[in-house]
């Protein structure tokens, strides 16, 4: 079913951006999980099960670690600190845990396992392949031409339509990619109990989370087949064509993420005098992530690269491009066509909840027969924002849609 039908939790709440580095390993105490579906108490995006992460909540002292990880082919160097301290009092505890992990890159081309995605032909030959957005410049050709060649892609290699191929000019993307992607987070935590009487405590709970993150893929391409016009002096075939050309020049897509995590958590729980047992308690959290990805393509910028009457009418426009040799998109054609683009998410999760259990007392079956009844309200709100050249709809397969909305559970 998938991470989307798996809860997770901490100290039994919810917590919005559901990111794993928002929860230190250093101020776990434990982990429960319920492997069988909980939907019937959490609800349907519990169905594949629950993961609960319980906190240090009674930890008296200071730990303190130092950590230093290097790969064997000495690359990807992670360091991490972190320091868990408490303290108690006869009527409490309170503990604090700061955390810092900085990791660096491994690109896929490191490694030869990863360095070359392996493709195989009907006989089971195996060979090194990629994508068809080729870096020579895939031209597919209507059945008409001047050439007199048949309908289908080709490149130009010294002047001669050549059929594409994908063994032999199929991009590998690969060696542009990260195998492990760099990441810093910084994490403060902090949990406290307070018996106000003997049988009422008050409990609060606090955490933010800090991470700076990108990917690196291969170069953005001219995905949606750009047309290319008969008028192109470079366009061999006398027709209209479309090229599907992979804009190495451009250096790769970057997705850069600065992620902020908040959890805030406080209330009540106690047991009265017969054995049952209480809490109520309220969780607010957030999460903000700005991101921003550079190396796109404006789409309609590209095409007037490749016609020389929109070119022309443009004054900006810095020259007709050459798709079908390599090397030829200029410094000033990547900064006229490119985008840096700067969408933002954000959630937040209010729950606010109450729970008695207890047993049946005396009455008891091979045992003492517990019962459990809660009652809570959840709200839940998310935004996507995109910016202006993705709702202007100028670059390709990046959706320009705003995603807003949401809704509360009783």
């Amino acid at each position: 079913l998938g991470s989307g039908r798996t809860l997770t939790l901490i100290n039994g709440r919810r917590f919005n951006s559901g990111d794993l580095n928002s929860i230190p390993t250093s101020f776990v105490e434990r982990v429960k999980i319920v492997r069988d579906g909980a939907s019937t108490i959490y609800g349907s995006d519990a169905i594949a099960g629950v993961i609960n992460f319980i906190t240090k909540t009674d930890f008296e002292g200071m730990d303190v670690n130092l950590q230093y990880d290097v790969t064997g082919e000495g690359d990807g160097e992670t360091s991490k600190f972190s320091v868990v301290t408490g303290a108690s009092s006869d009527r409490g505890n309170v503990v604090v845990s700061v955390d810092y992990v900085n990791r660096n890159a491994i690109g896929q081309g490191d490694r030869s396992y990863s360095e070359c995605p392996i493709w195989e032909q009907s006989d089971g030959t195996k060979y090194c392949g990629g994508s068809s957005h080729s870096h020579f410049g895939r031209v597919n050709v209507p059945a008409v031409n001047n050439l007199g060649v048949d309908a289908g892609s080709y490149v130009i290699i010294d002047g001669q339509a050549v059929p594409f191929s994908t063994a032999d000019h199929g991009f590998n993307y690969a060696v542009l990619s990260y195998l492990v992607t760099p990441q810093e987070v910084f994490t403060m935590n902090a949990a406290s109990r307070y018996d106000i009487t003997d049988n009422i405590r008050l409990i609060a709970e606090a955490g933010y989370a800090s991470r700076q993150s990108d990917q690196l893929m291969a170069p953005v391409a001219t995905f949606w087949s750009a047309p290319m016009p008969a008028a192109h002096p470079n366009n061999i075939f006398g027709v209209d064509v479309s090229v599907n050309r992979r804009l190495t020049e451009t250096g790769g897509r970057n997705f850069t993420q600065d992620a902020n995590d908040y959890r805030l958590v406080t209330g009540l729980e106690g047991s009265f005098e017969n054995g049952w047992d209480w809490d109520v308690s309220y969780n607010y959290s957030r999460f903000i992530d700005a991101r921003v990805v550079t190396g796109q393509i404006n789409c309609p910028r590209m095409e007037t690269l490749l016609d020389p009457t929109l070119c022309a009418a443009d004054d900006d426009c810095p020259g007709i491009w050459n798709p079908t040799a390599q090397n030829t998109l200029t410094a000033e054609q990547i900064a006229y066509a490119s985008v840096t683009h700067s969408p933002v998410r954000r959630g937040t999760t209010t729950q606010l909840m109450s729970n008695l259990s207890g047993d049946f007392g005396s009455f008891e079956i091979a045992g003492p027969i517990r019962w459990a009844a809660g009652v809570e309200r959840r709200t839940e709100s998310y935004l996507f924002q995109p910016d202006g050249a993705a709702a202007l709809g100028q670059i390709y397969f990046v959706s320009g849609e705003k995603t807003e909305g949401s809704y509360r559970v009783d």
